[in-house]
Protein backbone atom coordinates (compact mmCIF):
# COMPACT_ATOMS: atom_id res chain seq x y z
CA UNK A 1 0.00 0.00 0.00
CA UNK A 2 3.04 2.64 0.87
CA UNK A 3 4.06 2.17 -2.80
CA UNK A 4 0.46 2.88 -4.08
CA UNK A 5 0.54 6.29 -4.67
CA UNK A 6 4.32 7.38 -5.87
CA UNK A 7 3.39 4.86 -8.34
CA UNK A 8 0.34 6.69 -9.19
CA UNK A 9 2.37 9.61 -9.68
CA UNK A 10 4.94 8.03 -11.26
CA UNK A 11 2.69 6.58 -14.42
CA UNK A 12 0.36 10.37 -13.95
CA UNK A 13 3.70 11.60 -15.07
CA UNK A 14 3.85 9.85 -18.07
CA UNK A 15 0.25 9.72 -19.07
CA UNK A 16 1.04 13.95 -19.35
CA UNK A 17 1.20 14.83 -22.68
CA UNK A 18 4.26 17.08 -23.84
CA UNK A 19 3.60 19.88 -26.07
CA UNK A 20 4.54 19.26 -29.85
CA UNK A 21 6.96 21.85 -31.56
CA UNK A 22 5.38 23.88 -33.75
CA UNK A 23 6.81 23.35 -37.09
CA UNK A 24 7.12 25.84 -40.02
CA UNK A 25 4.89 25.76 -43.06
CA UNK A 26 6.18 23.72 -45.49
CA UNK A 27 8.54 24.37 -48.62
CA UNK A 28 7.39 27.14 -51.34
CA UNK A 29 9.02 27.76 -54.59
CA UNK A 30 8.94 31.55 -56.70
CA UNK A 31 9.31 32.12 -59.45
CA UNK A 32 9.88 35.56 -61.64
CA UNK A 33 7.54 35.77 -64.87
CA UNK A 34 8.20 38.56 -66.04
CA UNK A 35 10.77 41.60 -65.39
CA UNK A 36 11.03 44.78 -67.39
CA UNK A 37 13.80 47.86 -66.78
CA UNK A 38 10.75 49.18 -64.03
CA UNK A 39 9.01 46.36 -62.25
CA UNK A 40 8.69 42.51 -62.02
CA UNK A 41 6.28 40.10 -61.38
CA UNK A 42 7.00 37.14 -58.39
CA UNK A 43 4.99 34.01 -57.91
CA UNK A 44 5.07 32.01 -55.57
CA UNK A 45 3.73 28.37 -54.91
CA UNK A 46 1.18 28.45 -51.58
CA UNK A 47 3.60 27.17 -48.58
CA UNK A 48 1.52 23.83 -46.58
CA UNK A 49 1.32 23.99 -42.77
CA UNK A 50 1.70 20.33 -41.20
CA UNK A 51 -0.57 21.18 -38.44
CA UNK A 52 -3.08 22.97 -40.76
CA UNK A 53 -2.51 26.73 -39.64
CA UNK A 54 -3.17 29.20 -41.63
CA UNK A 55 -0.37 30.48 -43.67
CA UNK A 56 0.26 34.25 -44.41
CA UNK A 57 3.51 36.04 -46.18
CA UNK A 58 6.12 39.02 -45.92
CA UNK A 59 7.79 40.22 -48.93
CA UNK A 60 11.31 41.76 -48.47
CA UNK A 61 13.45 43.28 -51.18
CA UNK A 62 16.91 44.67 -50.75
CA UNK A 63 17.70 47.65 -52.65
CA UNK A 64 20.78 49.42 -52.67
CA UNK A 65 22.13 47.14 -49.22
CA UNK A 66 19.04 48.28 -47.29
CA UNK A 67 16.38 45.06 -46.90
CA UNK A 68 12.79 46.67 -46.91
CA UNK A 69 9.81 44.66 -46.01
CA UNK A 70 7.47 45.99 -49.23
CA UNK A 71 4.13 43.91 -48.07
CA UNK A 72 2.55 42.08 -44.69
CA UNK A 73 0.53 39.42 -44.01
CA UNK A 74 -0.32 38.53 -47.33
CA UNK A 75 -2.59 35.58 -48.05
CA UNK A 76 -1.66 35.60 -52.57
CA UNK A 77 0.53 34.25 -54.30
CA UNK A 78 1.80 37.14 -56.96
CA UNK A 79 2.82 40.51 -56.50
CA UNK A 80 4.18 43.25 -58.91
CA UNK A 81 7.07 45.24 -57.75
CA UNK A 82 7.63 48.96 -58.84
CA UNK A 83 9.63 51.37 -59.31
CA UNK A 84 12.91 49.42 -60.03
CA UNK A 85 15.92 50.81 -61.76
CA UNK A 86 16.93 49.37 -65.02
CA UNK A 87 20.22 46.95 -64.98
CA UNK A 88 20.00 46.65 -61.71
CA UNK A 89 20.37 43.08 -59.45
CA UNK A 90 17.76 42.63 -56.85
CA UNK A 91 17.69 40.16 -53.75
CA UNK A 92 14.87 39.90 -51.69
CA UNK A 93 12.67 36.72 -49.75
CA UNK A 94 9.43 35.88 -48.75
CA UNK A 95 8.71 34.66 -45.18
CA UNK A 96 5.85 32.22 -45.12
CA UNK A 97 4.25 32.24 -41.81
CA UNK A 98 2.02 30.26 -39.33
CA UNK A 99 -0.08 31.41 -36.70
CA UNK A 100 2.17 29.62 -33.90
CA UNK A 101 5.69 31.61 -35.09
CA UNK A 102 6.54 28.99 -37.43
CA UNK A 103 8.64 31.31 -40.25
CA UNK A 104 10.14 29.72 -43.46
CA UNK A 105 12.11 32.09 -45.81
CA UNK A 106 12.81 31.85 -49.54
CA UNK A 107 15.11 33.99 -51.66
CA UNK A 108 14.78 35.36 -54.75
CA UNK A 109 17.29 37.90 -57.06
CA UNK A 110 16.75 39.03 -60.38
CA UNK A 111 17.95 41.91 -62.97
CA UNK A 112 16.40 44.09 -64.45
CA UNK A 113 17.08 44.74 -68.18
CA UNK A 114 18.52 48.07 -69.67
CA UNK A 115 15.38 48.46 -71.98
CA UNK A 116 12.35 46.34 -72.80
CA UNK A 117 10.60 43.24 -70.76
CA UNK A 118 12.00 39.38 -70.37
CA UNK A 119 9.81 36.59 -69.99
CA UNK A 120 10.50 32.89 -68.72
CA UNK A 121 10.86 31.57 -65.14
CA UNK A 122 13.40 33.63 -63.42
CA UNK A 123 15.46 33.17 -60.34
CA UNK A 124 18.77 33.64 -60.51
CA UNK A 125 19.55 32.74 -56.81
Amino acid sequence: MKYTIPIFCFLLLLSCSKEEPNLPPGLFTIKIPIISNERALINWTEAIDPEGEIVTYSFFIDAIGHTTRVNDRLEGGSRTIMGLDPSTTYNGFIEASDENTGVRKVNFCFTTPLSGTLEGEFNDC
